[in-house]
């Protein structure tokens, strides 16, 4: 920041347009991003839009996974997992583990992502209107209130997703069917 705010403050180094009219644009694009990155808030509201991989592995993947061993189906999940552990609150992330980790630490695994909450911000995300465009403080504040319903969708959508992904790893993890099937055994 600093280096780049030397080379390009008007004070320093004056840079013109074709028609030799001054140009700050430079300079106001850097403190822009100083000031989004140096709030947490907004840097969070960065970095939620910034692209992200929010696939889930099909049936028929995880089916091939399985066919070449539990390992392969750890590794396939254990990626999905730790992209999305990036949004979490609180850390550290529990590990998905291996097949020789304890069912108690598979369990907690799995409470942890059931209960996981996420500090992904979907505010600006496809909004419909920008609120600095309203005429009064009146269509401002119907801006914002549209916008809040979509960020509001949009996490709602976001946290199926996360429940999805849960659903069905838990749902195909082979240490969970072996501690039920030793349970059943047992009974």
């Amino acid at each position: 920041y600093h280096k780049a705010v030397l080379i390009y403050h008007p004070d320093k180094q004056s840079y013109y347009d074709d028609n030799g009219v001054e140009d700050r644009s430079v300079f106001l694009k850097i403190q822009l991003a100083y000031n989004t990155l140096t709030n947490e808030s907004k840097r969070r509201a960065y970095d939620s839009q910034l692209p992200f991989d929010e696939h889930i592995p099909s049936d028929d993947f995880v089916a091939k996974a399985l066919a070449k061993g539990p390992e392969k189906y750890l590794r396939v999940y254990d990626k999905v997992f730790k992209r999305n552990a990036r949004f979490a609150v609180h850390k550290p992330v529990p590990e998905i583990g291996d097949v020789n980790t304890p069912i108690e630490q598979v369990n907690e695994f799995y409470d942890y992502w059931t209960n996981f909450e996420s500090w992904r911000d979907f505010t600006g995300i496809g909004a419909e209107h920008n609120p600095d465009e309203a005429t009064d403080r009146y269509e401002r504040r119907m801006y914002q209130q549209e916008n809040e319903k979509l960020a509001k969708k949009l996490k709602k959508k976001e946290m199926e997703r996360i429940i999805n992904l849960v659903t069905r790893a838990k749902m195909y993890d082979p240490r969970i069917l072996a501690d039920k099937e030793q349970k059943c055994m047992i009974h």
